[in-house]
């Protein structure tokens, strides 16, 4: 399932050129687990993420309460649109 359209990841650092390393910050109350499932983010493309961009995981309660961060990289961009993201550990 995919994230919803209203509440898309959002570009808060750029390199220049089209080297990756742009920063990606995504709150809601997804879950790490649900972020990097394949198909989630179906429009990473159309964004303008790239393989070797940081994407940051922010989890909220449904109140906007934090609970917990995850930090990955976007592992995957497909022509398609979507983006595949990597996480490496989860931090509450």
């Amino acid at each position: 399932m995919a994230y919803s359209s209203t509440n898309p990841p959002k570009l808060i650092a750029q390199t220049y050129g089209d080297s990756p390393g742009n920063v990606w910050t995504y709150s809601s109350t997804h879950t790490a687990a649900a972020a990097a499932a394949s198909g989630f983010i179906d429009n990473g493309f159309a964004l303008g993420m790239k393989v070797g961009d940081s994407f940051r995981n922010v989890e909220l309660t449904t109140a906007g309460a934090f609970t917990a961060f995850a930090d990955g990289i976007v592992s995957g961009v497909t022509a398609s649109s979507a983006a595949t993201v990597t996480f490496a550990a989860t931090s509450t």
